[in-house]
């Protein structure tokens, strides 16, 4: 083992306090970035509930929560317990359930039980 003077030492450290630093500042804005997309399709999918193509129920779902009354937190969780908001939680369990057949074959998929 090699002695390290405390000058050393500290340059050691300040570098990786700075690469640290570094790659804060890279994960923050990759994090912004994510946000903003997150944002935007968020808003695209609030327009399309809206515009009845996700079905009846979204729209009316959309319109509760556009005033206030419910979030998709509170439809996803079961907490909005309104036929609409069963009626969504019923469609998503379907798609999940069609989804998982089409890929049961899928190797990787297979995988994932082990």
């Amino acid at each position: 083992m090699t002695d390290v003077t405390f000058e050393e030492f500290m340059k050691n450290g300040n570098a990786l306090l700075k690469d640290i630093a570094e790659k804060k500042k890279e994960i923050d804005e990759k994090g912004a970035q994510v946000e903003a997309m997150r944002v935007k399709q968020s808003e695209r999918l609030a327009v399309q509930r809206r515009n009845g193509e996700c079905g009846r129920a979204w729209q009316v779902l959309q319109q509760r929560i556009d005033l206030g009354e419910t979030t998709e937190r509170d439809v996803y969780s079961g907490v909005d317990d309104s036929p609409e908001a069963q009626q969504a939680r019923k469609d998503i369990q379907a798609h999940i359930d069609e989804l998982k057949h089409r890929l049961q074959d899928e190797p990787w998929y297979k995988d994932l039980d082990e």
